[in-house]
């Protein structure tokens, strides 16, 4: 269990120098007393809450995703409940939050501790700069080899051979649908062999998928069947007990169901952090971009 510290904060502030190539520089200014106005704590101990009642004690790893929303929430969530998992879907965000995060000059020993996990599309041409996240603890969308090896050659080249191995999920397109990223499910036993044989500074945790977004679309029960059967199918051809491997599966409007269906990794975002307000963004072939629709967490206003 994590003992949630409570020492106050005004804000954190983001300045962007106005050269390109330059950090982002993170000023935090403690305040004496004042505690921030935003109700990510209790948000958060809500869900804390609503998982413990489905998840008949097992230990689940929440994530709280984060992207686009400010390091102050997060630090919030970090500092005032005690949260150390969060979630980004994109890598420039990613590289942006956890380098600051680790800054020697402005970030706390709470802040360093964060956990990072990586849930959104990985195009092979950016996961060196992947690979180069301070704290990165899991990367949840390997859908096939060539992501893995490209991680594996990175991770190996920038962290050495005696680093611990980058922890990461298959990612499964449990639903079919073209708007989402995964391997088939028929593919995943193979994928997960490649992982394990070919890629020895990876180590493979778990498989993940993203359910169906809404009612709208239909019930996300099939999904996280799928996603249990292709385990199974991932534990025999590795000779493991499915349990050994974990179930990254749930978002804001379905986490409770898929903790019903085993998820040991719940992925949740507007319901702590409050819904999100996508910017209009030029494209640039240096983004990696992905539409909500395409996202791990979809928001919503009501979610």
């Amino acid at each position: 269990a994590v003992t949630a510290v409570t020492q106050p904060f005004s804000a954190f502030l983001l300045v962007r120098r106005n050269s390109p190539s330059s950090h982002i520089i993170l000023k935090r200014m403690w305040s004496s007393g004042a505690q921030a106005d935003s109700e990510v704590a209790a948000n958060l101990e809500h869900v804390r809450k609503r998982i413990a009642n489905k998840s008949d004690g097992r230990d689940i790893c929440l994530i709280a995703v984060s992207k686009t929303k400010p390091m102050s929430l997060i630090a919030e969530a970090a500092i005032s409940a005690g949260h150390r998992d969060f979630g980004e879907n994109y890598i420039q965000e990613l590289v942006e939050k956890a380098t600051l995060a680790t800054d020697e000059d402005s970030a706390d020993e709470i802040s360093k501790s964060i956990r990072w996990h990586f849930i959104g599309r990985i195009q092979s041409n950016k996961a060196k700069l992947l690979c180069t996240v301070p704290n990165l603890f899991a990367v949840h969308t390997v859908h096939n080899e060539k992501i893995a090896n490209a991680l594996q050659k990175h991770w190996l080249d920038l962290h050495g051979p005696d680093a611990q191995p980058l922890r990461v999920f298959i990612q499964v397109n449990t639903s079919g649908e073209e708007s989402k990223g995964g391997c088939p499910p028929d593919e995943a036993p193979n994928l997960a062999l490649a992982v394990t044989q070919n890629c020895p500074n990876l180590q493979l945790i778990g498989l993940m998928c993203i359910g169906k977004y809404s009612g709208a679309e239909g019930d996300a029960s099939p999904d996280f069947t799928t996603l249990n059967n292709c385990r199974s199918a991932a534990a025999d051809a590795l000779s493991l007990n499915p349990d050994t491997l974990a179930l990254s599966m749930g978002m804001s409007h379905d986490f409770e169901t898929a903790l019903e269906y085993g998820a040991t990794h719940v992925r949740v975002g507007s319901t702590i952090f409050g819904a999100r307000v996508y910017a209009a963004k030029a494209s640039s072939p240096t983004d990696t971009e992905v539409s909500p629709k395409d996202s791990t967490e979809v928001v919503k206003a009501s979610s």
